[in-house]
């Protein structure tokens, strides 16, 4: 063995894999613009019907609108819960 392969303690250093299997990335297809920002552009839309509504209506309508304007919040919920748990 040459000095490269050997820590300075003396022994040979455990040669790792350039790339584990387990830390393969997966091949995707790519997406276009519109598949990237469909559900960004419902979230805005639902959201800003939600506010619009709740301004000019009364009744069991604002709560409609508060249901549609908390969508945002409910889908960065969904989405934190479903990447602590690795789905």
């Amino acid at each position: 063995m040459d000095q490269s392969t050997r820590a300075e303690s003396g022994r040979p250093m455990r040669q790792l894999d350039p790339a584990p299997k387990y830390l393969a990335l997966k091949k995707r297809p790519r997406k276009s613009i519109p598949q990237i920002f469909a559900i960004p552009i419902m979230l805005f839309a639902l959201g800003l019907f939600g506010l619009i509504t709740a301004l000019l209506e009364t009744g069991w309508v604002d709560i409609m609108a508060g249901l549609a304007i908390s969508t945002s919040l409910i889908a960065i919920i969904w989405g934190r819960f479903l990447k602590r748990f690795g789905r």
